[in-house]
Order: structure tokens, then sequence, then C-alpha cells
């Protein structure tokens, strides 16, 4: 009776791979490029582009002859993103070092209305929250109000322009507005304004 012996060969994980060169395109889109790893241990079939937030992930698979680089799109604007690039084999993949890099910022969205409450017969305190979505990094609060009735000046009855009655840095949430008509009524809006950068 002859004996068998079984021999399995091991085909260690890619190595070597150098961490991906990521630039943001917009607020919406990142480049990334990367390198062949120094070290395949084996036929590359692919790589994995991964590209992950704290709240998110996302994986792209690219064809080992593609070439090496990318536009991840879709994404959300002024987030920090980790990028790492996977080189597979049959016998596994290898990873690189994540690359950090932030969307670049775009328009604040969602702003809450701002809410009045009357001080006196002639002023009301107004404040109002960030927006939901800054997209970046708040520079200014701009609130400007509208008088829809003042019974004791103009016997308005339809809103007037806006106009600007405050202007101020992130930290101030609120304004005292004074001097209306008495029992006047009045419209309030609130502009966030954001650095954003051209692109």
């Amino acid at each position: 009776m002859k004996s068998v012996s079984l021999y399995f060969l091991f085909f260690p994980d890619p190595e070597g791979i150098a961490t991906p060169t990521v630039r943001a395109l917009s607020p919406y889109a990142l480049h990334v490029a990367w390198t062949r790893p120094s070290t395949p241990n084996g036929v590359v079939t692919h790589y994995i582009i991964r590209v992950n937030d704290q709240q998110t992930s996302r994986n792209t698979t690219v064809n080992a002859n593609a070439p090496f680089e990318l536009n991840v799109t879709s994404l959300d604007p002024y987030i920090l993103y980790n990028v790492i690039v996977s080189a597979c084999t049959i016998g596994g993949c290898g990873s690189s070092s994540p690359a950090q890099v932030r969307t670049l910022p775009a328009t604040p969205e969602l702003q809450p209305p701002p809410v009045a409450e009357a001080e006196s017969q002639t002023s009301l305190r107004v404040r109002w929250d960030a927006p939901i979505r800054p997209n970046g990094v708040i520079l200014r609060y701009e609130l400007y109000r509208s008088t829809v009735e003042d019974l004791v000046q103009n016997n308005v009855t339809r809103p007037t322009e806006f106009v600007e009655v405050f202007q101020g840095t992130p930290l101030v949430t609120e304004y005292l507005d004074t001097g209306l008509g008495i029992f006047s009524l009045h419209q309030y809006k609130v502009s966030c304004c954001v650095k954003v950068l051209a692109f």
C-alpha cells in the first residue's frame, strides 16, 4: 500500500503597500492614487479602495490592470475621511496605512429658523441654533428683520424688505432687537456663513 502526502502552499498577503496619495477635488469628491505593493507575494488580482468616516464606509474594487487612481464621489462636504488601499492576490489582501483628507467646505444646509420673544413693548430677543449641516467652519451669523405690521408708526399691512440688523461671530447666537414699534409684528431670518474654498 502506497502512502500519499499532501502539501498545501501558503500564499502570504501582499506587503509593502504605500499609503495612498489623496486630495480633495470638491465638497463631494476625492482623488485617490496608489502604487503597486513592493512585495506582492503573488499576482495581484485587484485593489480595494476603502473610504470611511465615523459614520459611513464604502469600498470600491478596481481591476489590477487599471490605472492606479480613482475619483471617489458622492461624499459629504467638509468631512475628514480615512482612505486605505488593499492589494489582493488569491491568497488574501494586504492593506496600506490610512491617509486622511477632508473634503472641501460647501454652503451650510438645514439652518433652523430663529425664535423671538418679547423683551419689552419695543424690543424682541431673537435666538437661533447652528445649522444641522454647517459643511465647514462657521465664520459668522447674519440676522435679518422684516416688519409685517406696525400699528403705531406706519401701519404696515404686508412685510417690508428684509434688512440686516445684526452680524456677529459664531459664538453669539442671540440678539436683542430694540427700538421697535409698540406691539409691532416682525419676521426674522438668519444666515450662516462659512469659508468656502474655490476648486
